[in-house]
């Protein structure tokens, strides 16, 4: 099963257990009687495949099967968890909320600590929500699920860095970067009062909110970003964090005032990409200005209706292929 399961022939895989079923039922020997193993084998096929319903097939049978040998644990459940928040189906989120709901039930009714949710079951759910195609009606459910996951008392399941990650990326996704951005700064105020290295802001948080401005058409995108800069820097500087702005934030600044329409974006946006170039030259190697930089400054002094924009945008692309 393993081996026909690391290489995808998942109905290879499904037919060796169907008949180790067959032959435990002919002749009671246990050399051929399933386990739980069998069936979270199939399951992590049927999620790797792309096949969240076939995997939560699995696991219906675990539950349902007759052997004292093959039992639901946490990863089962959290293996067609994981299943359904890859998929981006129109369903994913409504399935996940009932298996996790199963989950619950059965670890108060059993009492049995191995089938406690978890913070991954919680993420995975989270992940339903972020991934889904119908972002504006899931961002805020997904908001209230770690706001849940913040006031329970249970260390296990606490928010993690990863946990804020996949929500402001919902609210990113949802169109509401300053959903993101407001919970952004909640994180950096809860790691000042509490010094938890679970929850330490990092720069790829920034960046997924910084992103979220930039596509966004809010006129007060730039702004809003360059307070993230600031908050980065001030972050990196007095708290010793990772969050130094690096060539993706910048970027994303400089795509930002690109899109803004704003009448002197093109004259800050080059003078960003002046104080890129600086810092690499000071030293700071991941900040670099790379093509996505130039053409985005070529891009705003292309929409720019001052006299000198032709003569910029050119000389910046001549300056961009010499750089390479």
């Amino acid at each position: 099963m393993a081996a026909y399961s690391q290489v995808g022939q998942v109905d290879a895989a499904q037919g060796v257990l169907q008949d180790m079923e067959t032959l435990y039922e002919q002749t009671r020997d246990d050399k051929f009687r399933p386990n739980t193993v069998c069936y979270s084998i199939l399951i992590g096929a049927f999620a790797a495949t792309g096949e969240p319903r076939r995997a939560e097939a699995i696991l219906q049978r675990m539950m349902e099967s007759p052997y004292d040998s093959v039992r639901p644990n946490l990863v089962s459940f959290n293996q067609v968890l994981h299943a359904w928040a890859k998929s981006g189906k129109v369903n994913a989120a409504e399935r996940a909320t009932v298996i996790l709901d199963r989950l619950e039930v059965l670890h108060h009714s059993t009492g049995e600590s191995s089938l406690k949710p978890d913070q991954k079951s919680y993420c995975n759910l989270l992940n339903c929500y972020a991934n889904s195609p119908n972002p504006r009606k899931y961002a805020p459910l997904a908001q209230q699920k770690l706001e849940w996951m913040h006031m329970q008392g249970d260390a296990s399941v606490k928010p993690s860095r990863i946990s804020y990650s996949i929500v402001l990326r919902a609210w990113c996704k949802a169109g509401l970067p300053q959903k993101a951005d407001g919970l952004l700064r909640d994180i950096s105020r809860l790691y000042r009062d509490s010094k938890s290295s679970t929850i330490a802001p990092h720069v790829d948080l920034f960046i997924t909110v910084i992103a979220g401005w930039a596509v966004s058409k809010d006129p007060q995108a730039p702004q809003r970003v360059e307070a993230l800069l600031k908050l980065m820097e001030d972050l990196h500087d007095r708290e010793g964090l990772e969050t130094k702005p690096n060539q993706i934030a910048y970027s994303a600044f400089l795509n930002c005032l690109s899109r803004s329409g704003n009448p002197n974006a093109a004259q800050r946006a080059e003078a960003v990409l002046r104080r890129m170039q600086e810092q690499w030259r000071a030293g700071f190697d991941d900040i670099k200005p790379n093509i996505v930089s130039f053409t985005s400054v070529i891009a705003a002094w292309s929409r720019s209706k001052v006299a000198v924009a032709p003569e910029r945008a050119e000389a910046l692309f001549r300056e961009m292929q010499e750089s390479d």
